[in-house]
């Protein structure tokens, strides 16, 4: 079960394709796939709810790229993002839009309380 995410309002909003995650430990279980704990401890992914994500981002030849996840969204994201900022004594990570692998729906809003 997830817990129970810790804010009520985000203080920060997310710019062009900036996305604010926090991290939460990975489920055992996805709807009825088991995820084995040395999966779960070696793998590359990490599990988060996007606490804010800005709209996206215009390239250079003016085409606009869209960030498609909204506040409380379930993702899957890189463990390597190295960006952490501590908030009301809780770590929240921030990265691009483009490390964020994916969303799963099994578990939006199951105990998050965005």
């Amino acid at each position: 079960m997830i817990d129970k995410c810790p804010f009520k309002k985000f203080p920060y909003k997310g710019l062009r394709d900036v996305v604010f995650v926090w991290p939460f430990e990975p489920p055992k279980k996805i709807g009825s796939f088991h995820i084995p704990d040395v999966i779960r401890e070696n793998t590359e992914i990490e599990y988060g709810v996007v606490l804010s994500a800005g709209k996206g981002y215009y390239t250079n030849k003016g085409k606009f790229r869209p960030t498609r996840v909204v506040e409380g969204d379930v993702v899957i994201y890189d463990k390597t993002v190295p960006w952490v900022i501590e908030i009301e004594g809780q770590k929240v990570k921030y990265m691009g839009y483009a490390d964020v692998k994916g969303t799963v729906n099994e578990l939006k809003g199951v105990g998050v309380n965005t």
